[in-house]
């Protein structure tokens, strides 16, 4: 079907059946938004920290896969020449040559693994060092690292409006009587509910989701629970990722526990964990595994 005869059954079609299409339309377009706020509702729920990079990550990401679907990737040298775009040498003429339905899906998982080592590196060498400082830090570091990923991005793959292959073509259509429906739309709801059905399953039923969301809720309740170490207090930019057991006396660390008042940050002081023995030694284990 061409996007002559696509465009000639819009306009035939009735009042309710354009309103099913657009419908269709609007529920793809709202599945990505749903997964972008995703990505939001997880990193603020495990570091109380709105991330503005989560925006330039997702736009790296997105320059990543069509560099891959393309076959051109950002000059890199000299200085004066970035922004343009060279072709794959001959030795990749294997990659470019496979077929778009099976290069599209491996460039997605290529970029969303290169974004992950990217979103790793940044919390190793810049959030780290943030850690027990005020939200309103981060949340400035956050924002500075959006500029920087945004600009790079603009300067090595140019500002110039861009497009790559599709393993969708306009005209490749879902027919449903007389209202037609793009497979992109319907794949975008696909996936976008099998993604949210796995991070349910995964926050729901496994131990390390249910300890994520224990330590989210309340971390001391976690640790006396016994989850010895909260999972996101390491990575999380908002919290201050103490580490059991404490400094030794005298010791000028940060991250040191005070010696008697529990903290509100990760970890336990010496009192929680006497808490934690006195309770345990007084409660029937049945009782006790039930909390979590």
């Amino acid at each position: 079907m061409d996007a002559g005869v696509l465009i000639a059954q819009v306009q035939t079609l009735s009042l309710s059946e354009e309103i099913v299409q657009l419908t269709i339309r609007g529920l793809a377009l709202g599945a990505i938004y749903a997964l972008i706020a995703l990505g939001f509702v997880i990193i603020y729920k495990a570091t109380e920290v709105i991330n503005f990079a989560h925006g330039a990550l997702m736009l790296f990401g997105t320059h990543i896969i069509f560099t891959l679907v393309s076959g051109q990737y950002p000059r890199l040298w000299p200085l004066t020449d970035l922004g343009q775009l060279l072709a794959f040498p001959t030795w990749l003429d294997w990659w470019t040559a496979l077929d778009i339905k099976l290069r599209f899906p491996l460039a997605v998982a290529l970029a969303a693994v290169v974004v992950a080592g990217l979103g790793i590196l940044i919390e190793r060498t810049a959030l780290r060092k943030m850690i027990g400082q005020p939200v309103f830090a981060v949340v400035l570091i956050t924002l500075g690292l959006e500029v920087v990923i945004s600009t790079g991005v603009q300067v090595l793959w140019n500002p110039q409006q861009k497009g790559m292959a599709s393993p969708f073509p306009p005209a490749s259509t879902l027919q449903i009587g007389d209202i037609a429906i793009q497979w992109a739309s319907v794949w975008t709801i696909i996936v976008t509910a099998g993604i949210v059905a796995l991070f349910f399953v995964f926050f729901r039923y496994s131990r390390y989701g249910v300890a994520i969301r224990a330590t989210a809720f309340d971390q001391e309740a976690a640790m006396a629970m016994g989850i010895k170490r909260p999972p996101p207090c390491s990575p999380s930019p908002g919290r201050s990722g103490a580490r059991w057991p404490p400094s030794p006396a005298g010791s000028t660390s940060p991250l040191r526990w005070p010696d008697s008042s529990p903290s509100p940050r990760c970890g336990s002081p010496p009192s929680m964990r006497s808490r934690r023995r006195s309770w345990e030694g007084s409660t029937p284990p049945t009782e006790r595994c039930s909390g979590v």
